[in-house]
């Protein structure tokens, strides 16, 4: 049997960690790639692909390649690796340029769709209904085939508390998941906020601005929260295997375009933050607004009760060799949160498609003072753009503070 190459195409650090890959034995007598199998994506090239000879390069071809998720595959997160077998281990090919090797061809097509509305005088008051939902189907297909040019963040804020046990499955997941994006460049795109409100003020970290968000999405238990506050993801459970299968269906593209940089007052008592947004189009009658969170990390020690003691509730992450009762420190724990469903006059009602925004907010350090190892220099900044139409996270942001 030739050699295993695998094709990964979701930037990972390691072929084992991918979630998206082509992968074959190379038979060096036609090469070609034999017992090809397609992991997150389809393509019609079958188990057995050819090889282009072209000296001593060797090109493979997979037509009509689609993902599970239905997201645009990147060239620059294309790699190239050998499993070694003396080892057991893949190994990455050096020698493969993502920008000279691989080459991603799309082929688009278009339909034109005619719309006949009914303008007889039969629909009195129901023309502006049957107007709108025509607006609202065309809308619905420009959004659905235009390619959309900005990343969007993924925004988990979890409801957690020192007195829950099963909380130690979010603090695993959430720490490892990290780990896990740095490791591909990608930490930047996934916003924590852990939000102590578990036990009401008993928490040593309890936050009472964040109550009403609590309260709005019946945020009840723990670890339990919202992924940029969408519906369909309301009372997620924040273990690794959920951030693993939620991240790629959430951090796409977006017409919303935000970054925030954040400066001490003089006397270290505010925040001085500015915010720049853009947009990929051009509104007229625009609903956005902005929330800030100040976040500290670093805190504690504090005691976490851990239900994963002993192994009974299985393994995770070590914490099961643990004491039912043990000393953990956070970060990511929400001190304050600023009109938490978004300030509409932070954001322009007309927008002009590529102009940049500026909005800039004062935001009181009293809070970030009063913990254990309580230290500015662990403070950090976010800012949420919403949609205060569908209440959705558009995009968000975060920066550590300056001074």
């Amino acid at each position: 049997m030739g050699t295993r190459v695998r094709f990964t195409f979701d930037n990972v650090g390691s072929a084992d960690k991918s979630n998206l890959y082509i992968e074959g034995s190379f038979n060096l007598t036609d090469c070609s790639l034999e017992d090809v199998k397609y992991v997150g994506l389809t393509s019609t090239s079958g188990t057995v692909v050819k090889g282009n000879v072209d000296g001593i390069f060797v090109t493979f071809t997979f037509d009509n390649v689609h993902t599970d998720t239905n997201t645009l595959i990147r060239s620059s997160y294309i790699d190239e690796w050998n499993y070694i077998e003396t080892n057991s281990s893949w190994q990455i090919n050096s020698e493969f340029d993502k920008t000279e090797n691989s080459d991603i061809v799309t082929n688009r097509s278009s339909a034109a769709i005619m719309l006949v509305l009914d303008c007889s005088s039969s629909l009195k008051d129901d023309f502006i209904k049957a107007q709108k939902n025509a607006k609202d189907f065309i809308k619905t297909l420009l959004n659905a085939t235009v390619e959309k040019p900005f990343k969007r963040r993924m925004v988990l804020e979890e409801n957690c508390g020192v007195a829950d046990g099963w909380c130690i499955r979010a603090i695993y997941g959430v720490k490892t998941f990290f780990e896990e994006l740095k490791n591909v460049g990608e930490d930047d795109n996934f916003i924590v906020i852990d939000v102590h409100n578990y036990g009401s003020g008993a928490d040593p970290m309890f936050c009472k601005t964040y109550e009403s968000w609590s309260s709005k999405y019946n945020i009840n238990a723990s670890p339990q929260g919202t992924i940029n506050r969408i519906n369909t993801f309301l009372g997620f459970d924040p273990s690794l295997e959920n951030l693993r299968e939620i991240f790629p269906k959430i951090n796409i593209g977006c017409n919303e375009y935000v970054e925030i940089q954040a400066n001490f007052d003089t006397d270290n008592e505010n925040v001085i933050a500015e915010t720049t947004m853009k947009f990929a189009e051009s509104l007229k009658n625009a609903n956005y607004g902005l929330s800030y969170v100040l976040v500290q990390n670093e805190i504690g020690p504090y005691y976490q009760s851990n239900f994963y003691s002993g192994g009974q509730s299985g393994e995770m992450g070590g914490y099961e060799n643990l004491s039912s009762i043990v000393p953990q420190m956070y970060n990511h724990v929400a001190r304050e949160i600023c009109n938490w469903e978004g300030d509409k006059t932070a954001c322009p009602s007309e927008i002009i498609e590529g102009e940049e925004y500026v909005h800039i907010q004062k935001l009181s350090l009293e809070k970030c003072k009063t913990l254990n190892n309580a230290s500015l220099s662990n403070v950090e900044v976010v800012v949420l753009l919403i949609n205060c139409e569908t209440g959705e996270i558009a995009n968000a942001a975060k920066c550590k503070v300056n001074g």
